[in-house]
């Protein structure tokens, strides 16, 4: 603050010849009690005060006689450019209530009177106090603040997310009524005027820590202050620590007990964990391999090349310490990303092949369970696991989700009915945190006349009919959560400018209220229109658009991820399996192959329709082609499978097929049989090749009565 920026510049300006009378015209006309008398290039001679001039009336002096006799040529003067505090300083030190301002050139530009000082210091109390009331606002933590009286005089938006209650209901009252839980010792660093050290306290939706100290003006106790930090999500992360470290104990508990030897690296190609066995067959110490690189370490396992490579599983046979051993290596995968290899190293009885092939199956299942026990316990699962795909762009699509749900940006999803926008905005609301409940509006499911009421609430008496003692509506039930906007492209225009008010300012009215409500609302919008030919046609504000259209997400219809098909249905029988209490094993290669050449228009809901009816309609325990509905079949051209071997590939059928069900599961045994053998036994790649998962391939395989004998000779 400088004296340029308070000072009075219309000040009143005299010469030493000008009248009594006129002098004192000018004091009214510019309202002061002091005028400067200057020469002719604005330098300063003296002042004159209206008491002077009234001496010199009492005196006898006339109205007309000139002001000279009562100039004061000793006076106070101070720079255009210096501080308030040091003019004040200037003032005070020379005992009077008016100073002249001087530029550079010491010439006359103002006057600083008491009443600038006071309007000056004002001011800049006022600036002070608005920044902490704006800092302790926008602080994460909670702030609660109170009087000798112990009432409440400070309490800000964490306090009241924190203590769940409105400012308006706890500013002015005493604390330990309205906040118990800090009131005993808020009082008690009051009283004794000493801080307390950080305590821990309990509130209805939250854990915090919360610390208080007395607050002193002038050596005086005027109030003391509460600082509270949300300790619930660092708790929540403790308890998934502790949850992550358990999975990892017991991890290692059987990997060993496990029979054969296992070992396990990182992406980085450094091995994390080794069981017994392998040390037993290696002949070495633990400390010896842990986080040492496996390629130098235990080169026969081959684990850094199942890291690069693309496969999905070897095996082969390896000489290691003067012994044959078996090794089977598998990647971990993670979100599309290899991000580390297990090996099994089967070396105990090699030689007894029999008893190998019938633990086989069970020690697969075992290394399975290993590997997503390993994967739960290293890495931290998230809603999107449940969105089940292998298409590269749904992958790429959930990593964007998950980043997006970091941020408090809007969100704008588009995709076609029926491809799972609702589980994407679902996801973006758990990932973000946010303690709020996650609250869905269909904008075209609502009446247009009903849409304000319901976005907003509606006020006690606001129309015929209105509920007593009001509403509220969607933004406040989604008061620190997730608001879901599903088919804005339906929204009315009249709403839409209502809907972009709410957005920008985060405040808005009941219907029929006067009283602003204010809320921390996270928006996810989805539509499954165009909004820039709607934009075009009037039909939607651009400026709500781009206000919505902060991070967009495009969830792809299934027509171009068909690879997911055989995952959805497996997944979705699954579901449909608990809903109708059904025991349909799966999909027939035949069924999948002519899903595969449809459009699906209705994307993952008609799917999911297409499964239900056929599992409603028919008794079987797996849905065969003839299962699938007419406009389905209708668009195929009732060629075979590309998937089916040829005809003259299968083995004769048994001549005492009864009918077409025993015909069609002899055909598909064999075609089990043949991709089995031409894949070596690999299940993994002779399930891809079948086109279905490979829990499926084990059903079928303990349903035709499949055995490791009659993978390398043909009954």
């Amino acid at each position: 603050m400088l004296v340029s920026d308070f000072m009075t510049r219309n000040f009143v300006r005299l010469q030493p010849e000008d009248s009594v009378r006129s002098a004192f015209a000018k004091f009214l006309q510019y309202r002061l009690d002091i005028g400067c008398v200057l020469h002719a290039d604005d330098l300063l001679d003296g002042i004159v005060t209206k008491y002077n001039l009234y001496r010199m009336l009492v005196n006898g002096c006339s109205l007309e006689e000139p002001i000279g006799p009562a100039m004061i040529r000793d006076v106070v003067t101070v720079p255009q450019h210096i501080p308030m505090q040091q003019a004040r300083d200037i003032l005070i030190t020379s005992q009077v209530a008016h100073a002249v301002v001087l530029d550079q050139r010491q010439k006359v530009v103002g006057i600083m009177a008491k009443a600038d000082l006071i309007q000056a210091f004002l001011m800049e109390s006022e600036r002070l106090n608005n920044q902490v009331t704006a800092l302790i606002e926008h602080l994460e933590d909670a702030v609660v603040a109170i009087d000798n009286q112990h009432k409440i005089i400070t309490y800000n938006s964490a306090a009241e997310r924190l203590f769940q209650q409105r400012p308006e209901h706890v500013l002015g009252g005493p604390v330990e009524t309205l906040l118990p839980q800090i009131g005993e010792d808020i009082t008690s660093a009051l009283q004794n005027r000493f801080p307390l050290d950080a305590k821990k306290i309990f509130l209805p939706t939250a854990i915090a820590l919360a610390t208080y100290a007395p607050v002193t003006f002038r050596q005086q106790v005027i109030g003391a202050i509460a600082v509270l930090k949300d300790l619930t999500a660092y708790e929540k992360v403790a308890k998934e620590l502790e949850t992550t470290k358990k999975l990892e104990r017991t991890l290692e508990s059987a990997l060993e007990i496990a029979y054969d030897g296992i070992a396990i690296i990182g992406e980085e190609g450094r091995i994390t964990m080794v069981n017994d066995a392998l040390l037993e067959l290696y002949q070495i110490k633990r400390h010896d391999l842990l986080d040492r690189v496996a390629e130098d370490k235990l080169p026969e396992l081959g684990l850094s090349e199942t890291l690069r490579t693309d496969q999905e599983r070897t095996s082969d046979i390896q000489e290691i310490k003067g012994r044959k051993c078996l090794i089977t290596r598998t990647p971990i995968i993670r979100d599309g990303k290899r991000v580390g290899a297990i090996a099994k190293v089967m070396f105990r009885q090699l030689d007894h092949l029999k008893d190998l092939f019938l633990r086989l199956e069970d020690l697969e299942n075992e290394l399975t369970y290993y590997r997503s026990e390993y994967i739960r316990a290293s890495t931290q699962g998230t809603a999107l696991d449940y969105i089940i795909t292998r298409n590269p762009v749904m992958e790429s699509l959930k990593k964007q989700t998950y980043l997006a749900a970091q941020s408090f940006s809007t969100i704008l999803i588009t995709g076609e009915s029926g491809t799972g926008k609702e589980l994407f905005a679902q996801a973006v609301h758990e990932i973000s945190g946010r303690p709020g409940k996650f609250v869905k509006v269909n904008c075209a499911a609502i009446p247009s006349e009903l849409l304000e009421s319901e976005f907003f609430g509606y006020a006690d008496g606001a129309f015929t009919g209105a509920k007593k003692g009001g509403k509220p509506g969607k933004f406040e039930l989604a008061d620190g959560g997730t608001l879901f906007l599903d088919e804005i492209g339906d929204m009315p225009l009249s709403l839409q400018a209502k809907l972009l008010r709410v957005l920008q300012e985060r405040s808005f009215e009941r219907v029929g209220d006067v009283h602003t409500r204010h809320v921390n609302v996270r928006i996810v919008a989805a539509t499954n229109k165009r909004l820039e030919e709607l934009i075009e046609q009037g039909k939607f504000r651009e400026d709500l658009y781009y206000r919505i259209n902060v991070i967009h997400l495009t969830v792809p219809p299934l027509c171009e991820r068909l690879e997911d098909l055989p995952v959805l249905c497996d997944h979705l029988v699954r579901k449909l399996n608990r809903i109708l209490d059904k025991e349909v094993i799966g999909v027939r290669p035949a069924a999948l192959e002519l899903m595969r050449n449809y459009r699906w228009p209705g994307n993952v809901r008609e799917l999911e329709n297409v499964l239900e009816r056929a599992m409603n309609l028919e008794s079987s325990n797996w849905i065969e082609a003839h299962h699938l509905p007419q406009n389905l079949l209708s668009v195929n051209t009732g060629n075979p499978p590309a998937s089916f071997l040829p005809l003259d590939r299968f083995r004769a059928l048994p001549a005492n097929a009864a009918n077409k069900r025993d015909i069609i599961a002899a055909a598909e045994k064999d075609l089990i049989l043949r991709v089995l053998q031409e894949c070596g036994g690999n299940r993994t790649h002779a399930a891809k090749h079948l086109g279905i998962s490979r829990s499926t391939l084990y059903q079928k395989m303990r349903m035709y009565h499949i055995t490791e004998k009659s993978l390398f000779q043909a009954e």
